[in-house]
């Protein structure tokens, strides 16, 4: 709390910017207008002084150079989505950085402690996919001698990064809105409903 005393009145400004009635009276409102906009600017400058610093941080912390405005705000708007819980969508070109952007929202996140994965759905075989993402039961397809966690299950309680979601088979898509909404997946050759955080 910033607390400012002008001195023989015994008058403050504090942090609300709220002034004791007698202030106004004694000095007249152009100087505390003058006052509040010096305490103000000092204010701002400090607030975009640590957000600069935080900022900096953040790149560093990642391996990430640049800085124009469009990536610090990136950035800024990855560290104001971090503690919540709630999916995110992150869109850009190819090798545009949203794999780094993941990773920044995860190790910022609540879910920091828990496992992270990345997963290029164009480069898992169109015949495996469901087995990847919501695992199997032993016996559901040729060669499943075991049963086998998929990455939901893997990663619940933590962060899953689906790249190439577009180049998922149509069903999968499906599968993976239900998961989206619900929390909850069937793993193939399986009846069970689980849930997944």
């Amino acid at each position: 709390m910033f607390i400012g005393y002008l001195e023989g009145r015994g008058a403050k400004i504090d942090d609300s910017f709220s002034i004791q009635p007698s202030l106004g009276s004694i000095f007249g409102n152009k100087l505390v207008n003058l006052l509040l906009t010096n305490i103000k600017i000092r204010d701002s400058n400090i607030e975009t002084s640590m957000q600069i610093q935080e900022l900096q941080s953040i790149k560093a912390r990642f391996g990430i150079i640049g800085n124009s405005p469009s990536l610090n705000h990136a950035i800024e708007v990855a560290g104001q989505v971090a503690p919540t819980d709630m999916t995110v969508l992150i869109t850009g070109e190819s090798g545009s950085g949203k794999e780094s952007f993941s990773k920044i929202i995860h190790n910022l996140s609540a879910r920091k402690h828990g496992q992270f994965i990345a997963v290029n759905c164009g480069a898992i075989p169109e015949g495996t996919i469901d087995s990847e993402l919501f695992g199997h039961e032993k016996g559901a397809f040729t060669g499943a001698i075991d049963a086998r966690k998929g990455y939901f299950e893997v990663t619940d309680g933590g962060t899953i990064f689906l790249d190439e979601i577009a180049e998922m088979p149509l069903g999968t898509q499906a599968r993976l809105l239900r998961v989206l909404e619900n929390g909850e997946f069937i793993r193939v050759g399986s009846s069970k409903v689980q849930k997944t955080n």
